[in-house]
């Protein structure tokens, strides 16, 4: 699916390395994309938990604004397609639900 830009939330993990020079491979990184706020902070609150103490002393998960499409008819997203693969028609139409939207 070509994506059109909607409001979403994407969780990251980032590091904070002690206050020695930082390495090249402590970068962040995007866990996922979601919906809504409530379930970005849910993977939040997951992520935490699942995560040793020592690394939660050198990791911080972050919330941020990003896109995603979401059809208004059924709800597939850029990254969960219609069952049958669809692509954008509208920026909130996928091509499966164009027969069925006025």
């Amino acid at each position: 699916m070509t994506p059109f830009p909607r409001d979403g939330y994407e969780v990251w993990a980032v590091p904070t390395p002690p206050k020695c020079k930082r390495p090249k491979h402590w970068q962040p990184k995007r866990i996922g994309i979601y919906i809504t706020r409530e379930l970005a902070e849910a993977v939040v609150y997951f992520e935490k938990r699942s995560v040793s103490r020592e690394v939660r002393s050198i990791v911080r998960f972050e919330i941020r604004r990003g896109t995603i499409g979401m059809c208004r008819e059924c709800g597939c997203t850029d990254r969960h397609a219609c069952p049958d693969g669809c692509h954008w028609v509208q920026p909130d139409l996928c091509s499966e639900c164009t027969e069925v939207a006025p």
